[in-house]
């Protein structure tokens, strides 16, 4: 099998998830604001996903958001970097097709 190569800037990584996200949580059209927040040497995508005209989603403020939420991926990290985990995203993103 051939190896396929990618590299994604901070606002493919972020249309990714949210895509991604959006689709998996039943929306068709949606409105998001979302980034990628380093703690303690670890990234973490924070985000939110409303219905296309819902004017809320531009109000929140993602860093107090961040702040208020639990992590609810999938990875805990133990057996992960930080880097393996978001790799593993991308790269189930990219073979689904689901961006």
């Amino acid at each position: 099998m051939e190896n396929k190569y990618f590299k994604y800037n901070k606002d493919d990584i972020l249309e990714i998830l949210t895509e991604t996200l959006a689709v998996e949580s039943g929306f068709g059209t949606f409105s998001s604001k979302s980034n990628l927040v380093i703690d303690n040497g670890k990234i973490f995508f924070v985000g939110v996903i409303g219905e296309l005209e819902n004017d809320e989603v531009d109000k929140i403020d993602l860093e107090k958001l961040y702040s208020e939420i639990e992590y609810n991926g999938t990875h805990d990290g133990s057996g992960f970097t930080s880097a393996e985990v978001l790799s593993d995203a991308l790269n189930k993103a990219v073979k689904t097709g689901d961006f």
